[in-house]
């Protein structure tokens, strides 16, 4: 699993205003949409700033193998008393 400076954002309602909003405040070339939902991989702006989001956070890491994730996710989790 790779760590990576990346964020997530979840568009609103009114895709295309929140798109705009994010392509004027961040670099075009480091924003990639999929749907209803905006991967950057730059500094994330300001949430506060931005009407259209809903839901925003830093992506942790990738992986395409399952069996890693969930092995990364059960660590992340505290040990039971």
């Amino acid at each position: 699993m790779m760590n990576y400076m990346k964020w997530f954002a979840l568009l609103g309602r009114e895709k295309a205003i929140v798109t705009a909003e994010l392509t004027s405040i961040t670099q075009s070339k480091s924003l990639d949409f999929f749907g209803s939902t905006a991967v950057g991989s730059e500094t994330h702006p300001d949430w506060d700033s931005l009407g259209g989001v809903i839901r925003a956070g830093d992506i942790l890491g990738e992986t395409a193998d399952k069996k890693a994730l969930a092995a990364v996710a059960l660590a992340g989790l505290p040990t039971p008393p």
